[in-house]
């Protein structure tokens, strides 16, 4: 699912965009969804309350725009993994691990699992996905939340989900 915001955000100059782009990781990255407010975006951001509703919905949708911006950067397409090579989901994983911490939006992601997730879940159809897109979906959005969550333990959760792609990969 691809989420936009209003045609007047997407045809701003990119410095502008930018602009608010960064306001908006501010704002997300130290407030859940829930106590983020638009008067400090707009502040942020040097744009009007006017404005900000001319390019959002409202608070919820610039949130998803922005998380979707995000884990677009970050994000593996696992559709179109080459299954029989599980190990390049691992080292994708180990990549993502050993870079998180150092990505602009590493405290965005912290507040999504903590609090964002659950005010939002979106539905994420699976009945399409083979099984082994499945499994791999599932077990990487786990352990991506667990580090996100509890990074004192990320090589406990590294290796768990090491061994469980290995385990899949023995049985295709």
């Amino acid at each position: 699912m691809i989420i936009l915001p209003k045609q007047t955000f997407l045809k701003l100059n990119v410095e502008k965009k930018k602009r608010i782009e960064n306001a908006l990781l501010n704002e997300f990255a130290h407030y859940p969804l829930n106590k983020a407010q638009v008067a400090r975006i707009i502040k942020d951001a040097s744009i009007s309350r006017g404005a900000f509703y001319k390019y959002f919905d409202d608070l919820t949708d610039a949130y998803q725009y922005l998380l979707h911006q995000e884990l677009g950067h970050v994000h593996v397409n696992l559709e179109n993994q080459d299954y029989a090579e599980p190990q390049l989901i691992i080292r994708q994983m180990r990549r993502f691990i050993d870079e998180a911490h150092t990505l602009p939006s590493y405290s965005l992601f912290q507040m999504h699992f903590k609090y964002n997730e659950n005010l939002l879940r979106p539905f994420i159809p699976t009945t399409e996905m083979k099984t082994t897109t499945w499994m791999y979906f599932i077990l990487s959005h786990e352990t991506l939340r667990s580090l996100f969550l509890d990074p004192a333990n990320q090589e406990f959760y590294f290796n768990r989900f090491k061994t469980a792609i290995a385990q899949i990969g023995k049985e295709q």
